[in-house]
């Protein structure tokens, strides 16, 4: 009994020093799209039956099982593959421990390297959640599919995943993970203002300035006129810049600055 008093302590401390109580992962899946360890990835999380699978990564898809830790909301990651079954690529080797805090579209995913590199909150990647599994749902799960060619299209998937629930149309929770799913495969720069003139026609009003309601009409005509990605960077910017700060997940402002010159830098 002392035994079992003095572990529950300790787990006690080990959630207090992390700042934030522990809390169950809902069943679902969770989307998103960001920087981990400084390259563009895609996440999607599925929690099913009480197992944590991890999809993530650019050109190469990896996934991992993820394995609870004694710290508070601190996973590790326990088994790597790729699309292919057992790893059989280098990017895919590489295991860490992942971090998540609750946000109001659904979590907020941080990697590291190490323990202390995911508790200090690196690289925040938003994820929102798709919904939830039935009971009886498969547990076979399929990785993204592989893409992330367009810069640009990588970037729009960040945005997104930044958008709070709030501030869209009810019918994006229905679109949105097809949405996911071309935006990861985009190449051109004409699937990629599809994209954005989708998206932008699921925000809703209140999520934007007053300016934009006259500016609208043209720019939804410049997207889709848009002929190269110098033409469609800017546009992608000028909806970010419509968006208002209540719209958007408070940890944006931390990025903002940074993928606004990754969007001026894009060259597809």
């Amino acid at each position: 009994m002392k035994k079992l008093l003095m572990t529950m302590f300790l787990l006690i401390c080990a959630s207090a020093a992390n700042g934030q109580e522990a809390f169950e992962i809902d069943l679902g899946t969770y989307t998103g799209a960001g920087k981990i360890a400084g390259k563009q990835h895609t996440v999607n999380l599925k929690v099913i039956l009480g197992n944590i699978v991890l999809n993530y990564g650019g050109a190469v898809k990896c996934i991992t099982l993820l394995r609870s830790t004694d710290t508070a909301n601190l996973y590790e990651e326990i088994d790597q593959y790729d699309g292919t079954g057992k790893v059989a690529k280098d990017s895919c080797k590489q295991k860490g421990f992942v971090y998540f805090e609750k946000s109001g579209a659904g979590l907020i995913y941080h990697w590291g390297e190490t323990k202390e590199v995911a508790l200090k909150k690196p690289e925040p990647v938003n994820l929102k959640k798709a919904g939830a599994n039935s009971g009886g749902a498969s547990q076979t799960v399929k990785a993204p599919a592989t893409g992330g060619k367009s810069a640009l299209g990588n970037l729009l998937l960040e945005l997104e995943s930044n958008i709070k629930w709030e501030a869209v149309e009810g019918n994006w929770k229905k679109e949105r993970e097809a949405w996911t799913t071309k935006a990861a495969k985009a190449t051109t720069v004409a699937e990629v203002s599809n994209l954005l003139l989708q998206l932008e026609s699921n925000i809703k009003w209140e999520s934007v300035g007053d300016k934009w309601a006259k500016r609208r009409d043209a720019w939804v005509k410049e997207t889709g006129n848009a002929a190269n990605a110098t033409k469609l960077a800017a546009l992608l910017a000028e909806f970010e810049t419509a968006l208002k700060w209540t719209a958007v997940e408070d940890n944006w402002k931390n990025r903002r600055t940074a993928w606004t010159g990754e969007v001026k830098k894009a060259k597809n």
